[in-house]
Parts: C-alpha cells; structure tokens; sequence
C-alpha cells in the first residue's frame, strides 16, 4: 500500500478501532475466535459495499445506532470507510471492499492476541 495522506487518515481511524475494541474485549481477550472477528469483517463488508455505492452517511450511522453495545467501533469503521474514494471501476470496488475487511478482521483478531 502506498503512503497517502488517506492511508494515514484511515490508519488513524482504524487504529482508533484497535483501541475501542481492545479495551471492550479485554475481559474476554483470549475468548477471541476467527468466527467472532469474522462477524466484523462481514460488517465492514457491508459498510464498505455501501460506501462504494454511494451510500449517504448519515444513512449508515443509523446502523451504529441501532448497536448501543458497540456503536463506537461501527462508527470508527464507519468513517474509515467515508475517508476512502469511491472508485469507479468495478475491480477497484471489489479490492477495496477486500482490503477494507481483511483489515477489520486482522485487527480484531490480533487485538485479541491472536496472530495467523
């Protein structure tokens, strides 16, 4: 990955995501499994599936809402999502929509000590 201004926005905001999931799985740090991260990975699918449709914003921050338990790390992913462009090829939405929840799942997996 290139070094771009927007690569160092959205490692700012998903590295926020590290540190609120971090801290609301602490107690269950190690109970961490390739299914549980895999439930985030097909939410940042869908966000980031949205984004590239040109989802209104305000639209998906109805969706954190709708998690009170983890509102704050559906928002953080939420913007991270919204720093990226939509691309206008169809290839590049599919790669990004990979790399955006290949990226949630490894941060959630290794934020949980786990390491593939």
């Amino acid at each position: 990955m290139k070094i771009t201004i927007k690569n160092i926005k959205l490692f700012a905001a998903l590295t926020g995501f590290v540190i609120s999931l971090t801290l609301i799985s602490a107690p269950k740090a190690l109970a961490a499994t390739a299914d549980e991260c895999g439930e985030w990975h097909k939410l940042a699918v869908s966000i980031m599936e949205n984004r590239q449709l040109g989802t209104p914003i305000a639209s998906m921050l109805k969706v954190a809402n709708k998690h009170p338990t983890h509102s704050r790390q559906i928002t953080v992913m939420i913007a991270a999502a919204y720093d990226v462009r939509i691309f206008s090829s169809l290839d590049g939405k599919v790669s990004i929509v990979n790399d955006f929840a290949n990226t949630i799942f490894m941060i959630c997996y290794e934020a949980n000590g786990k390491r593939i």
